[in-house]
């Protein structure tokens, strides 16, 4: 009521002003859903981020091989790696490696890294913290005196408490920028053609020596491939170790959560 005794009429807002509210508030949360999401993902980028590539005016890249040693298929890809004057990074299982432990020193003595890929190839986030450390530690064990502190989680699965778990114990987590699914069964020329197609400079490129899911199965496709690979394009990029690679640019990663 006013002080002239009038009541005073505030009035109903109108179906245009309550739109034009809620359309207000709707941008407002989504802008701030927006900028807290980019925060995390800046975030985990900069301290839980997998490098999966190399930001570098060199046209170089890393060959990398995961679930070995074998003493068929590593020794084959041993071979055309020599042949070509070609380097690489093999991610090794310590379970693996501990049957192996000659192939694992070859591997070294020919200049390639050797790297931790676990001790039993268990999926990390279904873990618990401890189990993850001891896992890592005991495949270190195995691959000494050889080893890197690069880690590579099993089956590329990971998020940020396993991260967490590879850092403290002063491993880089290396993921990768290029697969050809070699662990299925594809050709030669299928596999080196989707390799080839997506070579950039600075790739990180993730292969096989050894069928972890079935270790009968052969895998002389990706021998192969790799032949065809290196024959194509060994004149005009330098393929290196993983370590070598992280010096000659600006490691860089894609954040890609795999939960």
């Amino acid at each position: 009521m006013s002080s002239d005794g009038h009541r005073t009429s505030y009035g109903v807002p109108s179906k245009a002003q309550t739109g034009s509210s809620t359309d207000l508030l709707q941008k407002l949360v989504r802008g701030s859903s927006r900028r807290t999401g980019l925060f995390f993902t800046g975030f985990r980028r900069k301290f839980y981020g997998p490098i999966t590539h190399v930001e570098t005016d060199a046209k170089v890249a890393a060959l990398t091989f995961d679930d070995g040693p074998h003493p068929e298929y590593t020794v084959a890809l041993l071979q055309v790696l020599e042949h070509y004057g070609a380097k690489a990074t093999f991610f090794m299982i310590g379970q693996t490696a501990q049957r192996y432990p000659d192939l694992v020193k070859m591997v070294a003595d020919q200049g390639h890294t050797i790297a931790n890929h676990s001790l039993t190839h268990a999926p990390f986030p279904s873990l618990d913290s401890k189990a993850r450390i001891d896992e890592i530690i005991a495949c270190d064990k195995v691959l000494q005196p050889y080893s890197v502190t690069l880690f590579r989680p099993p089956f590329g699965l990971e998020n940020a408490f396993t991260h967490r778990d590879a850092r403290r114990l002063g491993y880089r987590v290396i993921k990768w920028s290029i697969s050809a699914d070699d662990w299925r069964d594809h050709s030669p020329d299928w596999i080196a053609d989707k390799l080839t197609s997506q070579l950039t400079r600075g790739s990180i490129i993730l292969l096989h020596d050894n069928r972890i899911d079935d270790p009968e199965k052969s895998q002389m496709n990706t021998v192969h491939a790799l032949e065809k690979v290196l024959a194509a394009t060994a004149r005009s990029y330098e393929f290196c170790t993983v370590p070598k690679l992280l010096t000659l640019g600006r490691p860089m990663t894609s954040f890609r959560p795999i939960w």
